[in-house]
């Protein structure tokens, strides 16, 4: 199964998902750039788009088979 992690923060969603062996993660997103730079030194930069979702075109999303979405940690 593939993975898309909106509001992902610094990846928990995405860390018990391939922990379970569920799958892969293709698409995640945050605009918080201290959660980015952790998500980032985890999976590097290739499936993190940091625009607000407001402005990501859906067609710029890849298909996933499941989604997550969390909220900020405050």
């Amino acid at each position: 199964m593939t993975h898309a992690d909106f509001f992902c923060g610094i990846g928990g969603f995405r860390l018990g998902f391939e922990r379970a062996g569920l799958g892969e993660g293709v698409y995640a997103n945050d605009v918080d750039p201290f959660a980015c730079s952790i998500y980032r030194r985890h999976w590097g930069d290739k499936e993190l788009d940091e625009r607000d979702i407001r402005e990501v075109d859906p067609d710029d999303i890849p298909d996933f088979d499941i989604a997550t979405a969390g909220w900020p940690c405050t």
